[in-house]
């Protein structure tokens, strides 16, 4: 694998300043494990970048992510999953201010090809003390069939059988608010199935 980081400081006389940077990864056939093994990945191929550009002294930074991964197999718990053919894509643009201490999520994208994809976008204020967020999730076009097949009917076909004679179809979304702290939260929105 490869790591490659490029940066950039912009220090003007009468003007504000500014911090600019690149990171890109690449892995190729990397693994993983938690420390207590419970979950084991292995296989990875990964390319992912990213991109920033901070101002001082308000403190302000703007970021971009774009990461995809393939040609996984995933052991989790329970849970088995091969990403030889799925590869997970993730992407994610925003902004972080300083003063009053927001990350602001403009949108943050993740999907498998053939299942669907999570759509992301919102806020987390007073990030630092007492963490309030607001966000929309949507979770578009999600194909009932592939996502049973995925996560339930390759993972526990052996230890029920019964499950991978179940036959799934249709299509399924989620529009949801959620807005709150991590101790007092509201969530509304649609589940369409």
């Amino acid at each position: 694998g490869a790591l490659h980081m490029t940066g950039k400081i912009v220090i003007p006389k009468n003007s504000t300043s500014r911090i600019s940077g690149i990171t890109s990864l690449d892995l190729t056939n990397a693994g993983l494990s938690s420390t207590d093994g419970s979950i084991t990945c292995e296989g990875v191929q990964m390319k992912a970048s990213a991109r920033f550009e901070s101002s001082m002294p308000d403190g302000t930074v703007s970021f971009s992510l774009e990461a995809g991964a393939g040609g996984f197999e995933l052991l989790a718990g329970k849970f088995y999953g091969s990403f030889k053919d799925r590869p997970l894509v993730l992407s994610a643009s925003g902004t972080y201010t300083g003063k009053n201490d927001t990350l602001r999520i403009s949108k943050a994208k993740t999907g498998l090809p053939g299942l669907g994809e999570i759509i992301l976008s919102g806020s987390i204020s007073d990030i630092s003390k007492a963490p309030y967020f607001d966000a929309s999730v949507h979770v578009a076009e999600i194909s009932n069939g592939e996502t049973y097949d995925f996560f339930v009917r390759e993972t526990f076909k052996e230890q029920f059988p019964i499950l991978s004679r179940l036959d799934v179809s249709g299509r399924s979304s989620v529009d949801l608010n959620v807005r709150g702290t991590k101790e007092r939260y509201t969530v509304d929105g649609d589940l369409h199935i």
